[in-house]
């Protein structure tokens, strides 16, 4: 699973976009019905105990597939859940470099695109 960070997500292509969308909301299940399944990957683990900064995520993801054109559906709303969880910040299992590195090594579009948009 891999939630993309979200300085990227402007410039993710339509598999890396749509992926983290599919994945996030795998996650968003996950977490929010207490599953076991995937419990103990580490992107999941990010996401432990930050559930709202999951559904922001989701909900950048959501934003830039509308902006783009797609149909994505309603995100969950973990208020709906009987669960107890914080609003720590989420533990950051990769950073945006080392996403950079993975989306490079990918030779994927998405690599360059954010490079000549963010070259300083």
């Amino acid at each position: 699973m891999r939630i993309w960070h979200e300085q990227l997500i402007p410039y993710l292509c339509q598999k890396h976009l749509c992926g983290c969308w599919r994945e996030g909301l795998g996650m968003m299940s996950i977490l929010l019905e207490d599953k076991k399944a995937h419990r103990n990957y580490p992107a999941t683990k990010e996401f432990e105990y930050s559930i709202n900064y999951l559904w922001v995520r989701l909900n950048k993801v959501r934003n830039e597939m509308l902006r783009r054109g797609y149909h994505p559906k309603e995100l969950p709303n973990p208020q709906y859940y009987k669960i107890v969880y914080s609003n720590l910040p989420p533990k950051e299992w990769q950073t945006l470099e080392e996403q950079l590195e993975v989306l490079k090594s990918k030779k994927c579009k998405c690599y360059e695109n954010y490079k000549k948009t963010n070259s300083n």
